[in-house]
């Protein structure tokens, strides 16, 4: 996956554009360490990326979709 994610951003897909999903967080802190190896010779430091387990993208997703829920809501009150 380190390979893949290195091949993608150097061929010009936007590191912001890709998030790696793992099982559980130590997989998923010892993948994200690795990226930042990966991709460092490329100038790209942590954080240029996103690499979460299967339970932290679904709360991101939920909370993001919350949040636009709720500005929806206020913009119609408002």
């Amino acid at each position: 996956m380190i390979a893949r994610i290195a091949w993608l951003v150097a061929v010009g897909v936007d590191p912001g554009a890709i998030t790696a999903i793992t099982f559980n967080r130590r997989a998923a802190t010892e993948l994200g360490e690795r990226l930042t190896e990966a991709l460092a010779p490329l100038g790209l430091g942590d954080g240029a990326f996103r690499v979460r387990t299967f339970h932290a993208l679904g709360l991101e997703i939920l909370r993001d979709a919350g949040r636009t829920a709720a500005q929806r809501r206020t913009r119609r009150l408002g």
